[in-house]
């Protein structure tokens, strides 16, 4: 069975998304741990194995996925807009965020499955990477 990579957008700068780079690196950074108990919420129901997260057009990190739910109450009132909830194993902050359009990829605002290949070039990109666990 191939890996379902799926590319996330966050254009998104209220409170509830990411109004400054240093929120997403962040969140990537433990915070979906720290903060929200490994619950990634999104306001897609598509199917993934790993997500890369985007913010204004450059990819920061990305998620590897234990299991996916539907949302809970608790889920609805922190993230009123979630259709789905990802639970990460594993996130993966980039040191240097990776342009999605220098590599041809685009049209992700509403989540976009990217090939094996194409994920490759991303990490290869990104330089240095930092894992980050649960407690």
């Amino acid at each position: 069975m191939s890996c379902r990579i799926l590319v996330y957008g966050h254009g998104d700068k209220s409170k509830d998304g990411f109004p400054r780079e240093e929120d997403i690196q962040a969140y990537i950074g433990g915070g979906v741990f720290r903060d929200e108990d490994g619950r990634y919420r999104y306001s897609q129901r598509k199917r993934a194995d790993v997500i890369v997260l985007t913010r204004e057009g450059s990819a920061y990190g990305h998620f590897v996925i234990d299991s996916e739910e539907e949302p809970t109450a608790a889920d609805r009132k922190a993230y009123p807009p979630v259709k789905k909830v990802y639970i990460v194993h594993k996130a993966v902050r980039y040191a240097c965020p990776v342009p999605m359009s220098d590599l041809g990829i685009t049209r992700y605002q509403f989540g976009k499955y990217i090939t094996e290949g194409e994920f490759q070039r991303i990490l290869k990109l990104a330089g240095e990477v930092k894992e980050f666990r649960a407690p």
